[in-house]
């Protein structure tokens, strides 16, 4: 996002009541602020680089179908 990055996008839609899980995908977060994840909830963060496996795996746990699978090789 050119102009905006992600986590003042899930700052606003936090101020604005969305209450939509989120994945925030980052290499380079202050992963040990204590106000991150709960800014993310009910979503959660990935640290760049990650595995389709592990992507897959946070969606299902966000997502109340928990359908997704990973792709067979």
């Amino acid at each position: 996002m050119p102009r905006l990055k992600g986590l003042e996008l899930v700052r606003r839609m936090r101020d604005n009541s969305f209450v939509l899980p989120v994945i925030l995908m980052s290499g380079n977060m202050h992963w040990s602020d204590p106000e991150l994840f709960k800014l993310l909830a009910p979503g959660t963060a990935l640290r760049k680089p990650f595995s389709i496996t592990e992507l897959l795996r946070k969606m299902n746990e966000l997502l109340p179908s928990g359908s997704l699978k990973a792709p067979q090789n």
